[in-house]
């Protein structure tokens, strides 16, 4: 069944009377300064719309498409995102404190210079996903799919990464102190110079892990299975960096 599609008028007048847009299409609209507060979209469809410093605090997404949506400057804190599937959807510049998205597919996401401080990523698929300067401390990753994922400049103090996968991930530099990493595979997961202090591994999977410039005696691996690990750059890899200089 098809869902009926709304325009910008129709937006704003729902949003003037009921706040009801539960089962709608809202997909390509340009919506620009709009108060969602208090709004249902839940299973709704928004592929490719574009927000930009719209305010979402608290408002209902679960069971919507929002594949490629765009999030530009919005006001998202407490959102909820349970079981929406949004493939390429980006988030710049945004306030998302205690978001909750759960057994999502987020594929492919982009979220750039985003404040997800204490965020709920619980059972979702963010594999080959892409997180730039982001606040993560205090995130719950419980049985993500982070593989092949990308973490630059982020901070992912006290987070929770209990179970998840982060296969082939690019975490090098971040700061992970006092994370919960129990039964986490990190197999051929790159973190080089990251901070781990504190950092839990109890029964996690390394495998390959890259833990170049951490010392050995700080980490706590013994309850961890563990594997051919490089603590050291290969010197190929330092052959082409003194190039690059």
């Amino acid at each position: 069944m098809s869902l009926l599609k709304l325009t910008k008028d129709d937006v704003q007048s729902r949003l003037a009377s009921d706040k009801k847009l539960t089962k709608v299409d809202l997909s390509g609209l340009y919506l620009v300064e709009v108060d969602f507060t208090g709004a249902d979209l839940r299973g709704s469809t928004m592929n490719l719309t574009q927000f930009e410093k719209c305010i979402f605090n608290d408002v209902d997404f679960s069971h919507g498409n929002l594949d490629r949506a765009f999030f530009l400057g919005c006001g998202l804190s407490g959102a909820s995102f349970t079981k929406t599937a949004a493939q390429g959807i980006i988030f710049r510049d945004c306030e998302m404190i205690e978001v909750k998205v759960q057994s999502a597919k987020w594929r492919l996401c982009h979220l750039n210079r985003v404040n997800c401080e204490r965020a709920l990523f619980k059972e979702c698929d963010l594999q080959n996903s892409l997180f730039q300067g982001a606040n993560f401390n205090g995130a719950d990753f419980t049985q993500t799919s982070l593989s092949l994922c990308a973490f630059r400049n982020c901070q992912l103090k006290n987070a929770n990464f209990t179970n998840a996968d982060l296969d082939c991930a690019e975490m090098e530099g971040i700061d992970l102190s006092f994370a919960d990493l129990t039964r986490t595979r990190l197999l051929a997961t790159n973190l080089a110079n990251a901070n781990l202090s504190g950092a839990v591994f109890e029964k996690s999977l390394l495998i390959g892990t890259v833990l170049a410039g951490i010392d050995p005696k700080q980490l706590k691996l013994q309850n961890a299975y563990q594997d051919s690990l490089v603590y050291q750059e290969s010197e190929e890899e330092t052959a082409t960096f003194q190039k690059e200089e």
